[in-house]
């Protein structure tokens, strides 16, 4: 009987030999690199402690192909047998990712975005998108709140919010880094009871980098005219132009 018990302690302390000694970051960073190659983004960030309770960041900084900036105090991930699973938090919004070999999944709550936009600032993100890292395309539903709006519109200066049903398609390439996309995003901006737009505005990334060109048209209602919003130039710096109905 002693032998079964010390057998099984032996066990135990493999077990847990292992358990300590498993390279929890190391298949983090794996994970990350998939999203990095997949998506265009570089992803850096500030190690805290790994163990079996998954890894801890702090500092983790998100730079979109885009040009988009997001930043979170906080990370933690937990490996899975597919990939990883994670939580980032910032003061005022989190997000939630789930990795798997196949598609990257995210939920992000009140989430604040730097966007690189002169246009639309810094603004906060909620919604789900779904992207496959095979096929490098996706869909999702996201909702935008512009406190400091600056394009043109035929309105006074007030807080925006932007609600876009998008499906993002591969261009073609070897890889996402090389190769364009374009995001349709099916839009809607509403300014308080005093504004409303609705249409379709394209987004598409070159393969040789850049800011994202701009193509789209938003059918407008403003208290005093309706007409046409056209959108060109590029993610960074847009332009617009307002066609009121006569």
């Amino acid at each position: 009987m002693r032998w079964v018990l010390n057998g099984l302690l032996l066990i135990a302390l493999y077990l847990i030999f292992l358990v300590i000694r498993f390279p929890y970051e190391t298949l983090v960073e794996r994970s990350i690199a998939t999203v990095e190659q997949a998506t265009g983004a570089a992803i850096s960030w500030t190690p805290e402690s790994a163990g079996p309770l998954g890894v801890h960041m702090r500092d983790l900084d998100i730079q979109l192909a885009s040009g988009a900036h997001l930043a979170f105090g906080e990370a933690r991930l937990h490996p899975t047998w597919s990939g990883l699973v994670a939580t980032l938090s910032q003061e005022g919004g989190i997000a939630s990712v789930r990795l798997s070999h196949r598609e990257l999944q995210l939920n992000l709550k009140d989430v604040e975005v730097d966007t690189a936009s002169t246009e639309l600032g810094i603004t906060r993100l909620t919604g789900d998108l779904l992207y496959d890292l095979q096929s490098h395309g996706g869909s999702g539903d996201l909702g935008m709140k512009i406190p400091n709006f600056q394009a043109p519109l035929p309105i006074p200066e007030i807080p925006i919010e932007l609600g876009a049903k998008i499906t993002i398609q591969r261009l073609g390439g070897e890889s996402a880094a090389r190769a364009g996309s374009t995001v349709t995003a099916e839009t809607r901006i509403l300014g308080g009871q005093e504004f409303s737009a609705e249409g379709t505005v394209q987004i598409t990334t070159q393969a040789g980098g850049g800011s994202p060109m701009l193509n789209g048209s938003l059918r407008y209602e403003a208290q005093q005219n309706r007409g046409t919003l056209t959108i060109g130039g590029t993610w960074e710096n847009p332009t617009w132009s307002v066609n009121p109905n006569s």
